[in-house]
């Protein structure tokens, strides 16, 4: 299974579901396997920051040097929003001077910084000067500030800093801003004002569309409903793996909620996000931390949440730390009872081996073993003496016994073993007359048993007793003795 990255799918996930951050990282999670590990070391750009903020200096003593993950493939969604937070939060923090202008010029101008191989550095060219062609042709051809010059023109689409001066420093008329704030109209409107607030919206309209440019090369064809598919796939299709604790699984989820608000915002397939939808995705980014608690809930094991559930106090209740302190708490238990299922389940499976081996367990019982070796006789067919060897007599057999009669004891048990070695020691003819011997001794003994047969049965006549159909003992054709 692939996710719409081409990232080979590892456990942690439930099922086949479109989604760009896996959730399982074995790099977040510390199980990278040697054989697994990066070969090449991660290329980074220093960037200079202030350390105290509040101080305007630029002295050295006050400078320190961050690293920045430079962007290699805009593919990587998960690295190149990691280089942009990064950007943000540790470097930008303390190079704006407050004003939204002033941090989308910095923004731009150091995502460009860190987009220095030689892929990355032309598709970041052609993302920002698209990003200037659109903005131009709205908002600064009616604003008449290029009086048809072709030539500066160029440079303004070619060149960031240049765009950006420009914006600045125009001389935006009365007409101009009365068309884009026709609410605002009035006898006396404060006209600097307007003019900032309609620089500020040209400043917001260029960074929505270099990031417009930017989602469709890191999201591809499904960057019009990426956000929907990433917010789903944590809702209903992520599990938090056994090695993984529930420590470790809720900071991977706070890691990637924080990611959710540089998705591109919700738009039609193959059209840009406008001011519109920029609006709305800006407000549903306020809405991702309501989804947390039940995204953690749905991540969890069935027994997990079973034993959560069971508790007096509502977990979507609980806060933070009190709901981390019970799962962490169930997770002791789970390991214990884990442990304690893998024991037996290996003392059974010594066991069976022990078993199939012949080997006895030592605390066995003897009527067991010997049930066991009946059992077994039996099956086999075979009929023992008290060792366990099977009985056979040859010279019964030599004499034309049947197997029910030289099956029941050995050469030594036998009775009739001295009258059946001397026969049997002559030639042929002392053979035969074994044979005939033996025979003659069973038509005697049959003779008895229907003799005794008979008696039996005027016994029961005299008695007025049931028909001897009905008795249990019958004699068949032969004049044996049966019984049912």
């Amino acid at each position: 299974m692939t996710n719409t990255n081409g990232k080979i799918k590892i456990k942690g996930n439930k099922d086949d579901a479109k989604h760009f951050i896996d959730f399982y990282d074995p790099e977040f999670f510390g199980v990278v396997d040697d054989e697994n590990k990066k070969t090449s070391k991660e290329h980074t750009v220093s960037l200079t920051v202030a350390i105290d903020d509040e101080t305007t200096q630029r002295s050295k003593s006050n400078l320190a040097e961050h690293k920045v993950p430079q962007i290699d493939d805009f593919t990587d969604v998960e690295a190149v929003i990691k280089s942009v937070l990064q950007l943000r939060n540790s470097v930008l923090a303390s190079k704006t001077d407050g004003t939204y202008m002033d941090s989308v010029k910095k923004e731009i101008q150091h995502i460009q910084l860190i987009c220095t191989s030689g892929s990355s550095h032309a598709i970041f060219q052609s993302v920002t000067k698209e990003a200037r062609m659109i903005v131009y042709d709205k908002y600064m051809i009616p604003l008449q500030i290029l009086q048809d010059d072709d030539h500066e023109k160029d440079i303004l689409v070619s060149e960031h800093s240049q765009f950006c001066k420009k914006i600045d420093k125009a001389k935006m008329t009365n007409g101009y801003l009365d068309r884009h704030f026709p609410d605002e109209k009035e006898e006396n409107p404060d006209r600097k004002k307007q003019a900032d607030k309609m620089k500020e919206f040209i400043y917001r309209n260029y960074f929505q569309e270099f990031w417009n440019g930017m989602h469709q090369e890191m999201f591809g064809a499904n960057r019009y409903r990426a956000s929907l598919l990433e917010l789903e796939y944590l809702q209903h299709h992520i599990v938090k793996p056994y090695e993984v604790s529930v420590r470790k699984a809720m900071q991977r989820i706070d890691v990637l909620l924080t990611y959710l608000p540089l998705f591109p915002p919700r738009t039609l397939r193959d059209k840009r996000a406008t001011n519109k939808e920029w609006a709305a995705h800006n407000e549903r980014r306020k809405l991702i931390q309501e989804s947390k608690r039940d995204i953690q809930y749905a991540m969890l094991p069935l027994s997990f949440r079973d034993a959560i559930d069971a508790m007096e106090t509502d977990y979507e209740t609980m806060d933070e730390s009190t709901f981390l302190l019970r799962l962490e708490q169930i997770e002791v238990k789970d390991i214990k009872d884990r442990k304690e299922r893998e024991e037996n389940k290996e003392k059974l499976k010594r066991k069976s081996e022990a078993n199939s081996n012949g080997k006895e367990h030592p605390n066995k019982s003897r009527k067991d073993k010997s049930d066991r070796d009946n059992k077994r006789n039996r099956r086999e067919g075979q009929k023992t003496n008290s060792g366990g060897k099977a009985r056979f007599c040859s010279m019964c057999k030599l004499a034309g016994a049947p197997s029910f009669v030289y099956e029941t004891h050995n050469n030594n048990d036998c009775k009739k073993k001295g009258q059946y070695e001397k026969l049997l020691s002559g030639g042929a003819g002392s053979r035969e007359k074994a044979t005939k011997e033996y025979k003659s001794f069973e038509k005697r003994m049959m003779k008895n048993v229907r003799a005794e047969f008979k008696m039996y049965q005027a016994k029961k006549k005299k008695r007025g007793d049931k028909d001897d159909s009905d008795d249990d003992m019958s004699v068949d054709s032969n004049g044996t003795n049966t019984s049912y």
